[in-house]
């Protein structure tokens, strides 16, 4: 995945739903939406709330994946991270900072295992649907 990803990634506000480049929509929630404040932190003053879904948007996922793919290498003693855990709470972060999208740690990971589980599911039916294959050309010839 792209290093830069904040400029090659569209993204949508999780307060009005502007959809755009994470650039674009840091600057938008910045600028329209005030009860944000410049850390991603909601102001608890305005009677606007964030939008409070459960269904993860591909948005959000395709973020935690690269931040995954990013912040893996820095998890260790005398790295980054320490631990796993502290990885997590990082890329929970970056969801609420750049897509204004609250998610937990332990949502993330669960997002995040749950992905990988579909990707095992998808390649193992993909394997057995090409041995299948294979097998029955083999038994034409």
């Amino acid at each position: 995945m792209s290093e830069d990803y904040e400029n090659h990634y569209d993204g949508k506000c999780g307060i009005c739903g502007v959809v755009g480049y994470l650039q674009d929509i840091q600057e938008h929630v910045l600028a329209e939406h005030e009860h944000v404040e410049e850390n991603g932190t909601v102001n608890n003053s305005s009677p606007q709330q964030l939008q409070n879904t459960t269904e993860w948007q591909e948005g959000e996922t395709r973020l935690l994946l690269d931040k995954y793919e990013s912040y893996l290498p820095l998890v260790g003693p005398m790295k980054k991270f320490k631990t796993k855990k502290n990885m997590w709470l990082q890329i929970s972060k970056d969801l609420s900072v750049i897509l204004n999208v609250e998610r937990s740690p332990l949502q993330c990971e669960n997002r995040y295992k749950t992905i990988l589980k579909r990707k095992k599911r998808q390649l193992k039916t993909m394997t057995e649907v090409a041995a299948a294959v294979l097998i029955l050309s083999m038994s034409r010839k």
